[in-house]
């Protein structure tokens, strides 16, 4: 077994790391693989005798448009005539500033309490109370391992309201693992039947999807119309002609009152409704797309059906 590291670069969300390795993990020879969109990088462990280096560096590649490099292990050796005594004097540091490290992290954990979610009833919000210190020189504080997610009847839920297993997801209509990750959910509500209700919020990438917003907008103008999700189906399934002039085309498909739609989306009628949204997403920490959360617990991108399946079932 061997082990490499790569940076990838060109990353622009949690969902892209899951990609990678849902297509590592399709070939043979590959034993464990870990993708950080945050770091940047990936690590893999692999058998040599049934895949090489640069057959793993082509399918990452291959995965999307990033770049890959080899992140080269860089040993200092010793010299026969270095001071045996100071090398062994720079352990003992190193070991003390270890165990001061850790016991910062203790602190800091010592002050997350986060308490079993609790099931709730639509127009009820699913509380998980997380303590940290103040952070007001923006330090890193350790996040809780579940967030605090309100759920009202005002929000747009999938499946049954009052279901005990809650999925919040924080998309973007141009996002390509939105896209994959709504064909997913759409399964997951149609085999779950009433145990599981899906709640849809608006996280638009405006730097890389620049009708994302309108189109969140456009979707908020549909609900007027009784009809939220079916305009999501009709642009998940045209993701590719998404513009805006799509969107009243959209609404004409699904049989919206085109005349009052575009009223509405001319209007800027649900601008806040969307940015609200968005700042919500931030706030528990959403940096990509689909930011998906299952009873408060974070998903980590465009997981695959049978990932949300697993969790379904043990929470069930």
């Amino acid at each position: 077994m061997k082990k490499i590291k790569f940076e990838v670069k060109k990353m622009h969300c949690n969902s892209c790391s899951s990609i990678i390795e849902d297509k590592l993990k399709e070939q043979d020879g590959i034993v464990n693989v870990k993708v950080s969109y945050e770091s940047g990088k990936a690590v893999v462990i692999y058998d040599d005798s049934k895949i090489d280096e640069n057959k793993i560096k082509q399918t990452i590649e291959s995965s999307g448009d990033y770049d890959v490099e080899k992140i080269n292990n860089k040993i200092n050796n010793m010299s026969q005539n270095k001071d045996n005594s100071q090398a062994s004097e720079n352990s003992k540091s190193n070991f003390v500033s270890g165990i001061a490290v850790g016991a910062a992290i203790m602190a800091v954990l010592a002050f997350v309490v986060v308490p079993n979610l609790s099931s709730g009833k639509a127009g009820e919000s699913k509380k998980v109370v997380a303590q940290v210190e103040n952070n007001d020189n923006n330090d890193y504080v350790a996040p809780p391992s579940a967030k605090d997610i309100e759920v009202s009847l005002t929000d747009h839920i999938r499946g049954n309201v009052n279901a005990d297993i809650t999925i919040v997801e924080y998309s973007d209509f141009q996002c390509p693992y939105c896209s994959r990750f709504h064909t997913t959910m759409q399964e997951v509500i149609e085999n779950f039947g009433d145990k599981v209700r899906w709640v849809y919020k608006h996280f638009p990438l405006d730097s890389i999807h620049p009708y994302a917003r309108k189109a969140a907008e456009a979707s908020e103008c549909a609900a007027d119309q009784n009809k939220f999700w079916e305009y999501n189906d009709e642009l998940f399934a045209n993701q590719s002609k998404i513009k805006t002039s799509f969107l009243s085309e959209a609404a004409q498909n699904i049989g919206l009152d085109v005349k009052q739609f575009d009223e509405c989306l001319d209007s800027g009628k649900y601008e806040d409704k969307v940015e609200n949204d968005y700042q919500e997403g931030i706030s528990l920490g959403v940096r990509g797309t689909p930011g998906g959360f299952i009873n408060g617990e974070e998903l980590g991108g465009a997981v695959p059906y049978s990932t949300l399946e697993s969790k379904i079932n043990n929470l069930l």
